[in-house]
């Protein structure tokens, strides 16, 4: 060959890629960029073949090495699988590049092994091997995947900031309405202090609950009260009087006075709390003080009555 030519075929597009016949160099393919690709014989000077992607700009193509009866191209973002002994139209089509596919070429031990190129220039321009016997799932798009990325950690973000907002709102308030009980209590605490001997007072004080209609029916049957304590025995009354009740202990008999005057029942239950005492007890005055509390409070209460006798 002294470089003559020896074969003219006029296209109807652009050519994009000329493949030789891997075994006979007497046949040649050729891809135009209308998506047809073309098989011709320079022996009869004329196309025997043509397959139709269906998909343009049609920019590789290629022959396989292994199996002459395949060919693959890439056209637009997709890639393509011909098998020429069964039809003109690919067998095989999946999108894999997303700006566009430039590059379609065989591999030359394995049938079933090829490789893509995205177009150069662009963001996903990258370099890609497949198998026909493991299919790949189309990836997601990065543009959509950053977009979406993004509007999660906006969203957990503002989300966030919201919350913690109203929760510092609302332990504000709290600590406000804390103060301020704070504060009532030890007014009221200054106020009870500064009253002389009220420590030494002991009354009783009807539970917690109780209206004026129960202490008007109460005081209503004062006859049956009478009998039954005229008929108990004199054991039990010498006994019922050594019992230190709660509202005889001094201690809780300042609380019992502040349920009187009118204090909230659940600040006193705190500051009872706060200072180790049974906040329960409230609700029942007739009730012993504890044994763990009423033997510091006999000795108390004995020492005080035999000071007062003296």
């Amino acid at each position: 060959m002294e470089g003559m030519q020896t074969a003219h075929f006029v296209l109807h597009s652009p050519g994009m890629s000329v493949c030789w016949h891997p075994e006979d160099t007497f046949k040649l393919m050729v891809a135009e960029k209308n998506g047809t690709i073309r098989f011709y014989d320079l022996t009869a000077q004329q196309a025997i073949l043509s397959l139709e992607s269906e998909q343009v700009p049609l920019m590789s193509a290629h022959w396989c090495w292994k199996n002459t009866f395949k060919v693959g191209a890439v056209a637009g973002n997709d890639w393509l699988i011909w098998d020429i002994t069964r039809s003109s139209y690919p067998q095989e089509k999946r999108p894999i590049h997303i700006d566009r596919a430039c590059l379609f070429r065989w591999s030359k031990i394995s049938e079933n092994l090829f490789a893509t190129t995205g177009y150069p220039g662009k963001m996903a321009s990258q370099f890609q091997i497949h198998h026909l016997g493991h299919p790949q799932v189309p990836a997601i798009q990065q543009k959509r995947t950053v977009a979406f990325l993004n509007q999660f950690v906006v969203h957990t973000v503002q989300f966030l900031n919201r919350f913690s907002t109203v929760c510092e709102e609302k332990l504000a308030n709290l600590s406000l309405r804390i103060q301020q009980i704070e504060t009532t209590l030890n007014i009221l605490d200054a106020k009870l202090s500064s009253i002389p001997g009220l420590d030494d007072v002991r009354f009783e004080v009807s539970p917690l609950g109780v209206t004026n209609d129960s202490h008007s029916e109460a005081t209503s049957e004062p006859s049956q009260q009478n009998s039954t304590q005229d008929c108990g025995p004199q054991e039990n009354e010498v006994s019922a009087e050594n019992i230190l009740t709660v509202a005889k202990d001094p201690r809780y008999a300042r609380y019992l006075k502040m349920v009187q005057v009118g204090v909230p029942v659940m600040a006193i239950r705190n500051k009872m709390i706060s200072e180790g005492l049974d906040p329960d007890l409230l609700e029942r005055p007739d009730a012993p003080v504890p044994d763990g509390e009423s033997e510091k409070t006999i000795e108390e209460s004995s020492d005080s009555e035999s000071s007062f006798s003296d």
